[in-house]
């Protein structure tokens, strides 16, 4: 974890693009909006958001691609971005169900193809104010 110069933290997991390893990113990102005072509401949100971040930028990953996700956040929002390489194959555009939930899940998102072999996406979460 660090700060960067206009005050946000920052941390990165860098992990197997794996479904099985994408619990430690949820956790992580949970472990941060519990720490900012995130809602119950809103931590729920961001766990179901970062699994279909990574489900979305998974698309086509092979047993050596890497996800690397990063999280910078400060009193108000949390952003999470995440990049897979080694991309096997390209399917195309992103299932429409995933961008609706995204849509539904984040204050602003995006995904796609970053170049040949890899494809990332990135999302907004801002925290509720209090008693809503």
């Amino acid at each position: 974890m660090s700060l960067d110069d206009g005050g946000r933290s920052q941390a990165s997991f860098d992990l197997p693009a794996d479904p099985e390893m994408w619990t430690l990113a949820r956790m992580g990102v949970s472990a941060i909006a519990t720490g900012i005072d995130f809602g119950i509401d809103d931590i729920e949100d961001l766990r179901l958001a970062v699994s279909e971040l990574c489900s979305t930028c998974a698309v086509g990953a092979t047993g050596e691609s890497r996800m690397v996700l990063e999280c910078s956040w400060d009193k108000s929002a949390i952003s999470v971005r995440c990049e897979v390489n080694a991309i096997g194959f390209d399917e195309g555009e992103e299932d429409d169900l995933s961008r609706r939930i995204l849509a539904a899940l984040t204050d602003e998102y995006e995904v796609g193809k970053l170049t040949d072999g890899a494809r990332g996406g990135s999302f907004r979460k801002g925290r509720e104010p209090a008693g809503h």
